[in-house]
């Protein structure tokens, strides 16, 4: 079977199974150049042919080179030759970063060129008892006041705290069509408000002429 080390190489190793008494068998691990990685024996009930060993593992080699072969599945039965239905390798070939994404939930996942993601941050979210205390500040900011009470961090999604939504585009929530009636009033209670001065301006004028 294929395998990867701690760097991300991709090696080669076989395994040898043998009978050494009834129910019981032996497995020694090699690589594919040959050089022994160690052997582990494991016992099998006789009437179910599950895997008694407790943990069901077998730990070939030791240090940095130990191999560890989870066989929770391993069972022996009344076949006639070895049957390996499927195999699931921990690890992977060693890749490059190729994109990163921060979920809703805040994780922040780094995504590599060989398949794998990987978990390495978490945004939090930040709540208070008075959020309308806090103080506006520029490039849309907020800063800590007293009357906001003392900020919570806390995981997105829970206690009460938003999502994040990311890459995503925040849109205008102004409509056109009644902002502009809007403007178009203002414009005319403006004009109306001039004329009202000039007016005034005008009969002030007249006033001073008659007692002239």
């Amino acid at each position: 079977m294929q395998i990867y080390n701690a760097a991300g190489e991709q090696q080669t190793v076989n395994l040898t199974w043998t009978r050494t008494a009834d129910n019981a068998w032996n497995v020694a691990g090699t690589t594919a150049e040959g050089a022994a990685l160690g052997e582990a024996n494991l016992a099998f009930d006789a009437n179910t042919g599950a895997l008694t060993n407790n943990p069901p593992q077998a730990v070939l080699g030791a240090g940095d080179a130990a191999l560890t072969l989870n066989l929770a599945n391993l069972a022996q039965g009344p076949v006639a030759a070895y049957e390996q239905r499927s195999v699931t390798v921990d690890g992977s070939r060693a890749g490059a970063f190729r994109s990163a994404a921060i979920r809703d939930n805040g994780d922040v996942v780094v995504s590599y060129d060989n398949g794998q993601s990987r978990t390495v941050a978490k945004v939090p979210v930040v709540t208070f008892t008075n959020p309308d205390a806090l103080q506006r500040m520029d490039g849309r900011a907020f800063g800590m006041t007293a009357e906001a009470g003392t900020m919570q961090v806390q995981a997105a999604g829970t206690q009460g705290a938003g999502t994040l939504a990311s890459s995503a585009v925040e849109r205008s929530n102004v409509d056109i069509a009644a902002e502009f009636s809007k403007l178009i009033v203002a414009q005319r209670a403006y004009t109306a408000n001039t004329r009202i001065v000039t007016t005034s301006d005008e009969m002030l004028t007249e006033t001073i002429n008659m007692r002239r």
